[in-house]
């Protein structure tokens, strides 16, 4: 059973640490460090390290380095690897600074629910 809710007395937790682990954040439905990012013109492909989450459809929100995608348009799961696309990509890549790229390594990527 999943955890929904974590309260200290009246008081709703959002994050929850074991030493500066985070291990629980309120929505999250997957913590992914050490990623792979290949850039592609029209999408962005995740290389994780864990491949057990593939329930796409149940993803509202991602970030890259607590960096929120803005205008997540759709993410699948094909071939082992999430496939990203964002209604904006070029701003996206110009926030993180990541426009001479083609890829990038150890990215922490987050995917929540709502």
């Amino acid at each position: 059973m999943e955890r929904v809710k974590l309260l200290v007395g009246n008081k709703e937790v959002e994050k929850r640490y074991v030493g500066n682990k985070l291990v629980w954040q309120k929505g999250l439905l997957k913590y992914l460090e050490g990623c792979y990012v290949e850039i592609k013109q029209d999408k962005l492909i995740l290389v994780a390290n864990d491949n057990r989450f593939t329930n796409t459809t149940a993803i509202r929100r991602v970030t890259f380095n607590d960096e929120e995608l803005e205008g997540l348009t759709s993410i699948t799961f094909e071939n082992y690897k999430y496939n990203i696309t964002l209604s904006n990509q070029a701003a996206f890549i110009n926030k993180m600074k990541w426009e001479d790229l083609t890829n990038k390594t150890n990215v922490t990527v987050k995917f929540f629910e709502r």
